[in-house]
């Protein structure tokens, strides 16, 4: 076992120190509403006759002992100065744990710019969001969302291959880092992909040499329109090969709407606030899938324009 020097302090930055602190979730609002409210959550959800996953309750039952000290801790003994440090052992959870999901993602991205990413390399990052009804699909299929996942990425390096102009099938190579998303904003289901891309393609100027990065334009607004078209015409085929939907032309296909595309945000926020409106009056509809899938498109298209 190899002995460390312990100083009083742990130096956080050049400026400054900072001590040791355990980070004490009992004391926040996320810890103490889950704390309260978990059981009486689950046992509503089990007298509904759906229940929950098992991985999330277990994601949830492990978030209420990360870092309590109760639940097991390491202990630390510095010989010099005769001081022990007790630190709770984590959850190690992707879903509720906040304190575990900033290491992880801070983890995630130290090891991604130092380990992976080449240093002469740019970055461009591909978003790329999924129809209501095919969200529910990949989020419940593995081997489908990784065939998206799939196809979503051999139309994005077929675009910088051809973009870059090196001829040869095999002659330009390109790569991605891609992270799945499975929520939105409001925690709603909502899968979708972020993909880091390579901003252009590594070939070689002759066999055996160096590999040497060539760098390509971003796309135009026409490419962007027309590449989730080809996106869909690759996995609607995919899914007919495997037969996992009925009918693959409906599940992925716009419906047609009389309303017009609005122009502005705030012609789209009004065009939320009235669906809102309608389904909170008595005796009337609730929005139908088709009018809040027009409101979506809209205020996210809206959303594109001005980022």
């Amino acid at each position: 076992m190899a002995l460390l020097a312990c100083p009083d302090v742990v130096p956080a930055t050049r400026e400054g120190a900072r001590q040791y602190a355990r980070h004490k979730p009992e004391e926040t609002f996320l810890f103490q509403a889950v704390q309260e409210h978990l059981s009486s959550f689950l046992c509503e959800a089990a007298a509904s006759g759906r229940g929950m996953p098992r991985y999330v309750v277990q994601a949830f039952e492990a978030y209420l002992c990360c870092g309590i000290l109760a639940h097991g801790f390491s202990r630390a003994y510095c010989a010099d100065c005769r001081r022990s440090l007790l630190v709770a052992f984590s959850c190690k959870k992707r879903g509720p744990c906040p304190s575990c999901g900033a290491r992880k993602m801070a983890s995630e991205a130290a090891f991604v710019a130092d380990q992976v990413w080449p240093a002469e390399a740019g970055a461009r990052q591909w978003v790329l969001s999924l129809p209501f009804d095919l969200r529910a699909l990949v989020a419940l299929r593995p081997e489908v969302l990784r065939a998206v996942h799939a196809c979503f990425t051999r139309l994005v390096f077929g675009w910088l291959k051809k973009q870059s102009g090196v001829l040869g099938q095999n002659a330009a190579h390109t790569g991605a880092v891609t992270f799945v998303q499975r929520f939105g904003g409001t925690l709603n289901l909502h899968v979708h992909f972020h993909a880091v891309v390579l901003d252009g393609v590594y070939f070689e100027s002759r066999p055996g040499a160096e590999p040497i990065f060539l760098g390509v334009r971003g796309p135009t607004d026409a490419e962007l329109s027309e590449l989730p078209l080809k996106l869909e015409g690759r996995v609607t085929r995919w899914l007919r090969k495997t037969a996992l939907v009925a009918s693959t032309l409906q599940l992925l296909t716009r419906p047609t709407h009389p309303e017009p595309i609005v122009g502005t945000a705030e012609e789209a926020t009004a065009f939320v606030q009235g669906l809102l409106a309608k389904a909170s009056k008595p005796g009337e509809s609730s929005p139908t899938q088709d009018e809040l899938l027009v409101a979506y498109e809209q205020v996210t298209r809206q959303v594109w324009q001005t980022r």
